[in-house]
């Protein structure tokens, strides 16, 4: 089975036609599986896919931890090598990214444990003090 295009909208088609389950090529499955209340069921060929549908075959389904995905920084999956156009946005999105870098970067480790409302007389006062 070969990865296809389109898996989560179908997903969604399914759940909303109140099908059960869906059989998916395995590298699709996860995809898939942020449909809550579908069993996604990976498969690896079309044997396997009639082994399941026959009963001869145990496939586990598919199950994705949403609240972990959204939890994890995810900065090092972007790429804006693969958006076509809009440099205008990238470089926008860009200069912002790095300016924030910067000012955390700059903060005391005091400051950035205290978070954004503490000022800099604050960080000078701390540092006399000490």
């Amino acid at each position: 089975m070969r990865t296809v295009k389109g898996v989560l909208p179908i997903a969604l088609r399914a759940k909303a036609d109140d099908k059960i389950g869906l059989l998916v090529p395995k590298d699709n499955a996860a995809e898939a599986a942020v449909v809550k209340g579908l069993q996604v069921i990976p498969i690896q060929n079309l044997r396997e896919a009639v082994g399941f549908v026959e009963g001869e075959v145990k496939i586990s389904p598919t199950r994705v931890d949403l609240a972990g995905l959204f939890d994890q920084p995810h900065d090092d999956e972007l790429d804006f090598a693969d958006v076509k156009g809009q440099e205008s946005v990238k470089r926008a999105l860009g200069n912002r990214r790095c300016r924030r870098a910067q000012r955390t970067a700059h903060r005391p480790a005091r400051h950035r444990q205290v978070g954004a409302h503490q000022t800099a007389a604050d960080d000078s006062a701390a540092a006399n003090a000490g």
